[in-house]
């Protein structure tokens, strides 16, 4: 942001000129201009880069993060510090400026607002936005299978790499091992009803790929939707979940993989 803004103040000085500031110290050369305008906004982004640390290490201490109240105040402190360097800029560097104190710091007030609106809206803008997507993407990391696309379609390969058949996501129900080979069970929709197709394929093998979709590994030789577990319950033959399925299948959980399913309901 110091960075930024300090970019866009030089440029927009020196070749808009704003402000009448060509003519604050009369028959100055066009490299003294350049030199004067460039040190002032040096300064004044010194006075930022200094108040943008002390914000960043009050926060650090306090472990808070500042309102959009405090926030604005504190710019407006900024904006006010860094007239009052320009003031004993003009005074001290420009000593043919004859304006009064009051009327030097009302002037340098009212430019430095004006020059930083642009840049500091713009940044707010970009930041609000980087931020926004960040938390997306923390989102989409944390909970892949939150809002899974249920008409997507999940392809079976076999051991040869050959789509053998696919299922609906949302009809996909969950995937049993049977030594070399698994079984798929799935909704047939029109029927109701459960109905399941095998294919030469290793649990292991799909066990990433199913992850990603939500399918998730709930015991060696099951592996379990969760978009159709209705509740988890504890037996007396351990933990289980119970499908929405028309028969309400349960489907065992070991121990290994407890953590797992917890973490789809958080």
């Amino acid at each position: 942001m110091v960075l930024l803004t300090a970019l866009f103040a030089v440029i927009f000085i020196n070749i808009f000129e704003p402000f009448n500031s060509r003519h604050w110290v009369p028959n100055i050369s066009d490299f003294k201009y350049s030199l004067y305008s460039t040190l002032l906004i040096l300064l004044g982004m010194g006075v930022v880069a200094i108040s943008r640390t002390i914000m960043y290490k009050k926060i650090s201490k306090k472990g808070k993060s500042l309102s959009y109240l405090q926030y604005f105040l504190w710019i407006a402190a900024e904006v006010c510090s860094m007239a009052f360097v320009f003031v004993v800029f003009e005074k001290i560097i420009l000593t043919n400026d004859t304006r009064s104190l009051f009327e030097l710091y009302s002037v340098a007030l009212r430019n430095t607002f004006l020059i930083l609106f642009i840049p500091y809206s713009v940044l707010w803008l970009y930041f609000s936005w980087a931020d926004k997507n960040k938390k997306l993407k923390v989102i989409e990391e944390l909970v892949p299978s939150a809002a899974p696309d249920t008409m997507q379609m999940v392809n079976f390969r076999n051991d040869k790499g050959d789509i053998k058949f696919s299922v609906k996501l949302v009809d996909l129900v969950y995937i049993r091992s049977a030594d070399n080979y698994i079984v798929v069970y799935y909704i047939e929709t029109r029927k109701d009803t459960l109905s399941s197709k095998m294919i030469r394929k290793s649990m292991k093998d799909i066990e990433e790929e199913m992850k990603q979709r939500g399918i998730m590994r709930c015991h060696r030789s099951y592996m379990v939707n969760s978009l159709h577990i209705k509740l988890l319950e504890r037996t007396s033959n351990g933990l289980s979940v119970k499908l929405d399925t028309p028969k309400g299948e349960s489907i065992p959980i070991t121990k290994s993989y407890v953590s797992d399913i917890y973490s789809l309901f958080g």
